[in-house]
């Protein structure tokens, strides 16, 4: 049902929900378009499909993947330690390997701040809810003077601000954009 994949890609992409299904959204740098998604939805439409076949050996391997799945007591132990990540949105942690100068950016590409989603997309935190289709940014350059005004007028925004220097938001119907100069 065309419908249902649209409305499941939709909600993922929107709450910021990863499933098998859908994890190659994070990837995908037009997923906010509506362009973006109508491919993201045929993908997962051919995924689905794969899997409607009932007979022969396509059928006995899907039914022997989902069988071993069900049959999973836990979650796999992963064979390496995790690096330690900061709990601040776009903060950095301390230590582990690969780390530069004592220094490892936190790269989850997607927060949540204030009940609303934010995916990281070359180099902007952008709001799930955002429609660049449909919807105009009132721009806002980072630092400076109209910014400070907009957040004393705005204190919420502040939360949402403070993912980076890079930000798209939805606010009381108004998408603002934080940019650098």
């Amino acid at each position: 049902n065309r419908e249902l994949v649209d409305s499941i890609v939709s909600l993922s992409v929107r709450y910021g929900i990863i499933t098998p299904y859908t994890s190659f959204l994070i990837d995908e740098d037009d997923i906010l378009t509506q362009t973006g998604r109508a491919q993201a939805a045929e993908e997962f439409d051919a995924d689905r499909r794969a899997f409607d076949g009932t007979t022969g050996s396509a059928a006995v391997d899907a039914a022997d993947a989902f069988s071993s799945m069900e049959q999973a007591a836990a979650p796999a132990v992963p064979t390496m330690s995790p690096m330690p990540t900061s709990n601040v949105p776009g903060g950095v942690a301390m230590g582990g390997e690969g780390d530069v100068g004592g220094l490892v950016t936190s790269e989850n590409p997607i927060q949540t701040v204030a009940g609303k989603t934010f995916i990281l997309q070359q180099g902007v935190w952008t709001d799930t809810t955002f429609e660049p289709d449909t919807m105009e940014t009132q721009e806002v350059v980072f630092l400076s003077d109209e910014y400070f005004a907009l957040l004393t007028a705005q204190p919420s925004l502040s939360e949402f601000f403070a993912l980076g220097d890079r930000v798209i938001v939805v606010y009381d119907n108004v998408a603002y954009e934080v940019v650098t100069e």
